[in-house]
């Protein structure tokens, strides 16, 4: 990805080294229930993260769910939103769009299958990518097998993946001589 001077102010002003957190899926799609985590579990990840040490924030923009006590970032667009993205230490969230960008950025991820769509066909093998045990059913309708997939990934499943992934917070900053 290359950001125009403006996008990269954007990502700069936010700062770098937080989790950015998801919990949205697009509602206009006809699978989006099949792709949708619980907000409460978000939450419990973030408050989690949070007492670990580590900041989190969510892209704010006029509408969807908002993860309690993440600084909202205001993203115009996609690539604002990118550009954001790519100063994180981690991205959690659904699969879709910003589990793309996160890949397309270099941004660790731990994405949210569940049982609509394979890992092996748009997961990352540098992603943690979570099923729920479930093999996909590519259901476009709202489709309880995949509520289900959703249902079996825990909070804690995903605290442990994020925690996996990210420093220890203070040591990011740390300079090793030599």
């Amino acid at each position: 990805m290359f950001f125009s001077e403006a996008e990269r102010q954007l990502g700069e002003l936010a700062g770098r080294g937080f989790v950015v957190i998801e919990p949205n899926v697009p509602a206009f799609k006809a699978c989006a229930p099949n792709k949708q985590w619980p907000l409460e579990r978000y939450n419990a990840v973030a408050r989690a993260l949070q007492d670990a040490g580590h900041e989190v924030v969510q892209l704010a923009y006029a509408k969807g769910k908002v993860v309690a006590g993440a600084r909202p970032i205001k993203s115009p667009n996609f690539r604002a939103g990118l550009a954001i993205l790519s100063r994180a230490a981690l991205y959690i969230g659904p699969e879709g769009g910003l589990h793309h960008g996160a890949a397309a950025v270099g941004v660790p991820a731990v994405v949210l299958f569940g049982g609509f769509i394979p890992p092996a066909v748009t997961g990352y093998p540098g992603h943690t990518n979570l099923t729920g045990g479930a093999e996909a059913c590519g259901m476009l309708s709202p489709c309880a097998h995949c509520r289900a997939a959703m249902a079996a990934i825990s909070a804690d499943e995903v605290i442990g993946a994020a925690l996996a992934r990210l420093p220890l917070p203070g040591l990011e900053a740390v300079q090793v001589p030599g």
